[in-house]
């Protein structure tokens, strides 16, 4: 599983003006344009599991992102399905078990939609942001 950007790719990123993080296949923060970092909040200081974006769901951490309490469950099945696909496509893989070991430990709900064991890949998912200055 990649885990690393080729440089080519990081100055395109630093280049584009939409916000943009690239993730690895389970979710967890590669890269990230400024314009990220303006419009979401600077996640530099985020390390570890902080830096995966369903561990971050699971334990509530602090984000611009405002969802309707409709969209939660919602929002959380696609998430850990996609983990699913991505746990079948590196099987061998001590991350992968170490991520969904650390996914169940934060918050029971992930054990729970794990255990339906729907395999998926995340489609288009909007997002709401609530900026402190903008709104």
């Amino acid at each position: 599983m990649r885990t690393q950007l080729t440089p080519s790719v990081v100055r395109l990123l630093e280049q584009l003006q939409t916000p943009i993080m690239v993730y690895d296949a389970m979710w967890t923060r590669l890269a990230l344009n400024r314009a990220f970092a303006v419009l979401f909040g600077d996640p530099s200081e985020w390390h570890g599991l902080e830096t995966n974006l369903l561990w971050r769901y699971l334990t509530g951490a602090p984000t611009r992102v405002h969802r309707e309490p409709t969209e939660g469950q919602d929002h959380l099945s696609a998430y850990v399905a996609d983990l699913r696909a991505t746990a079948a496509r590196f099987p061998d893989d001590p991350r992968v078990r170490r991520l969904i070991a650390g996914l169940r430990d934060a918050d029971p709900r992930f054990g729970e939609v794990w255990a339906t064991n729907d395999v998926g890949v995340v489609h288009d998912r909007h997002k709401t942001i609530e900026h402190p200055e903008i709104g």
